[in-house]
């Protein structure tokens, strides 16, 4: 069955691939030429009605990896495949003379109800992989959970687990004790969440380790869920400017929008999860701020391991951090530090998180963009659609996110010249320790080839390059070969939620990423 499925995939990228486009397909004469200084097709995407998807296979998509970025494309090519097959069903049915607006109302509300059925897993498994990949930056090996709603039970389980681990019980004979079945890896976890119809998880992992990452890094991998689900909006948005997208993405991208306002009415109907949750664990946070690299006497008074201690902060992530001992001397002079630097409660409360949320869902134009898109389609027959633009200037969109710093909006836009892209994005933070960071991007689109630059203007900095080629394999279809650099600093706030390793000292890292794709 998995074979069949996968050649249907196939068939239905390649025989979309391979519909005459218009009248101009089935001319037999070859097209004239474009002027000089015409733009090719392709430039000017939303005046004629394109639409360009990938299938890829990544290096980002190996475990070691940790790439934040890879794993999202990959759950938005999914998306993909199924924004293409609803293209090529249509324009299949159009041949045969069979569409009508009764038929595309039929057959969109078939793919948005299919979209709604995929979100609740793909939602989950990039959640948690939000949490995990923040905690494999910091040196741990993350597990993956199915809760199925017993989270109290779940959770005892692990920790059981955990303490047989550090035991010296050996994982595979410690795993069986145990109920759940753990996940290590992001695509068997997805799959068994696809095929099960799971909705709730959570992460953890086998054995205490010693931290790479700075300070309150726990509250990075709390807030890492949700963030991440936000982070597939941003994609997403991407997606409707560079290459045209429907409202096949709507739910995932909203469901993004309202992440952390979902998780709050989640809580309210889970006694545990009001306690536990990431929600709850990161308003604790927020408001009973600490600095990990100052411990207090009760953290002083947990148990050695053997020249250091072991500090446990209780989180829905089941955290660990190892602490160097100090002396007292050393304990008032990191204290005197702490209170000097900020250490401090930074007032941020529910009724705060849900109104960024609210205005990430409603104060974005891809939101009322992809509504469109479905009446679009009804009436036209084409559910393409592409990022506005007011004088070349993309309508903006905004994200809101969870850091170290408190919580903050990024505003997201762009100008378009011809050839040229100019991405921006401005992210501020609001309530918590003041900090603005600002993205300023350069791409050009090429016949061949497209490169896009970025610098990220913050603390300590980032920048990032990619290259990507396409070339002809088929009459049908084209290839893209691609590669991607980007230097991040745990400084900055994007390279907090998505740098792959923390490497002590320095805080920094360059990540990596190459790729094929079939284009279609």
């Amino acid at each position: 069955m998995p074979d069949r499925k996968i050649t249907l995939c196939l068939l239905v990228i390649f025989s979309y691939a391979a519909l005459p486009q218009g009248a101009a397909a089935q001319e037999a004469q070859p097209p004239e030429p474009l002027p000089p200084e015409t733009d090719p097709p392709g430039v000017s995407n939303e005046d004629l009605g394109i639409s360009r998807r990938f299938l890829s296979l990544r290096y980002g998509y190996l475990s070691e990896a940790n790439s934040n970025h890879a794993i999202g494309q990959f759950v938005l090519e999914n998306y993909m495949l199924l924004d293409g097959s609803l293209d090529w069903l249509t324009g299949a049915l159009d041949s045969r003379g069979e569409e009508s607006v009764g038929m595309r109302t039929l057959l969109g509300l078939t793919w948005v109800w299919g979209a709604w059925r995929l979100r609740p897993a793909y939602s989950l498994a990039y959640h948690e992989f939000g949490h995990g990949t923040r905690m494999r930056a910091a040196g741990a090996n993350p597990i993956y959970f199915f809760s199925d709603f017993d989270y109290t039970q779940s959770l005892i389980d692990a920790r059981v687990q955990t303490a047989l681990v550090s035991a010296g019980v050996p994982t595979v004979i410690a795993a069986r004790e145990v109920r759940p079945t753990r996940y290590t890896n992001f695509f068997t976890y997805l799959g068994d969440a696809i095929a099960g119809g799971k909705s709730s998880g959570y992460t953890t992992f086998d054995h205490p380790f010693t931290s790479t990452a700075p300070a309150d890094w726990d509250a990075v991998i709390t807030g890492g869920g949700v963030n991440n689900e936000m982070y597939l909006t941003e994609l997403i948005e991407d997606q409707a400017y560079y290459n045209g997208a429907s409202f096949v993405y709507f739910f995932q991208y909203i469901n993004g929008k309202q992440a952390s306002y979902d998780y709050f009415r989640a809580q309210d109907d889970n006694q545990t999860l009001r306690t536990t949750g990431d929600m709850a664990n990161i308003l604790t946070y927020y408001n009973r701020k600490r600095d990990y690299t100052n411990p207090t006497v009760a953290d002083l008074l947990n148990r050695p391991v053997g020249s250091e201690l072991l500090a446990t902060e209780v989180l829905a992530t089941d955290f660990f951090f190892t602490l160097q001992p100090v002396t007292p001397a050393q304990m008032v002079a990191n204290t005197l530090t702490s209170l000097q630097n900020g250490d401090h409660n930074y007032h941020i409360t529910r009724a705060d998180i849900e109104t960024g949320n609210l205005i990430a869902l409603y104060g974005s134009s891809t939101t009322y963009l992809l509504m469109y898109s479905f009446m679009k389609y009804m009436f036209e027959g084409d559910a393409t659609v592409h990022s506005w633009e007011l004088a070349g200037i993309r309508l903006p969109d905004i994200s809101f996110y969870h850091s170290r710093r408190g919580i903050s909006y990024k505003l997201r836009s762009g100008y378009r010249w011809h050839r040229w892209t100019f991405p921006f994005a401005v992210e501020h933070v609001t309530k918590g320790d003041m900090t603005t960071e600002g993205t300023l991007g350069v791409r050009y689109d090429a016949d061949q080839y497209a490169v896009t630059f970025t610098s990220i203007v913050g603390r300590s900095g980032g920048a990032g390059v990619e290259f990507d080629y396409y070339l002809p394999v088929a009459d049908f279809a084209n290839a893209r070969l691609g590669s991607r650099i980007f230097y991040h600093s745990v400084n900055t706030l994007e390279g907090e939620r998505n740098m792959s390793r923390v490497e002590p000292g320095s805080y920094a890292e360059l990540e990596a990423d190459v790729y094929v794709s079939l284009v279609y």
